[in-house]
């Protein structure tokens, strides 16, 4: 029930890594800030 909620009613499709998700963060601040000015970041990561 709710893998058919997930993929089929929400259109998730599976594929979640956290890197993934790491390069697509950088993707939306290089496009949202551009290339030219810097950004100061700060990751906490849980043990």
């Amino acid at each position: 029930m709710l893998h058919n909620f997930l993929f089929d009613i929400c259109g998730l499709q599976g594929g979640f890594t956290l890197e993934k998700r790491e390069q697509q963060c950088f993707d939306y601040i290089r496009r949202t800030v551009g290339r030219e000015k810097l950004v100061l970041m700060l990751v906490s990561e849980a043990a």
